[in-house]
């Protein structure tokens, strides 16, 4: 479900948007605007509708669609938000977190093992970072060197 279904749950509950209001203390024109999708809320706030309305706060979080796309179309993105965000490195933040979010522990994992891979020692410290603010420490990068090679001698 998405934040237009917080919509038919408030009915579904017999409840206006001011009485949401009063007992989520979140005004009622932002729970209005969420409903209709004119902006995001906060997690926080969505925990304490989904409080409220005594359903998982999940249920509230729009999921994003996924599409797949070619390799070209994956390249011309990239040059098209390098170009767009170069100016803007804030709007970069935040895209770039909203979209690490977004991910799963394995994901991230894998997307860490593809940066070491590549050496794209940036994207491995924003990974290994998002890793760490959930708690869970990255996986070792395999050593690939024996620890006793024989000595040439």
């Amino acid at each position: 479900m998405d934040s237009k279904g917080l919509r038919t749950i408030r009915k579904a509950r017999k409840l206006t948007l001011e009485q949401l209001s009063a007992a989520s203390g979140i005004p009622a024109s932002t729970i209005g605007n969420y409903e209709t999708g004119r902006i995001r809320l906060r997690p926080e706030r969505v925990e304490k509708l989904a409080d409220v309305l005594e359903v998982p706060a999940s249920v509230l979080t729009p999921t994003p669609t996924l599409v797949p796309v070619r390799r070209t179309e994956t390249a011309a993105m990239r040059h098209l938000i390098s170009k767009t965000l170069a100016r803007r490195p804030i709007a970069y933040a935040e895209l770039l977190g909203d979209l690490l979010r977004t991910m799963s522990r394995e994901e991230l994992q894998r997307n860490l093992e593809q940066a070491r891979t590549e050496g794209n020692y940036t994207l491995m410290s924003v990974l290994a970072a998002e890793l760490g603010a959930r708690g869970e420490e990255p996986e070792e990068e395999p050593d690939n060197k024996p620890d006793d090679k024989p000595k040439k001698g």
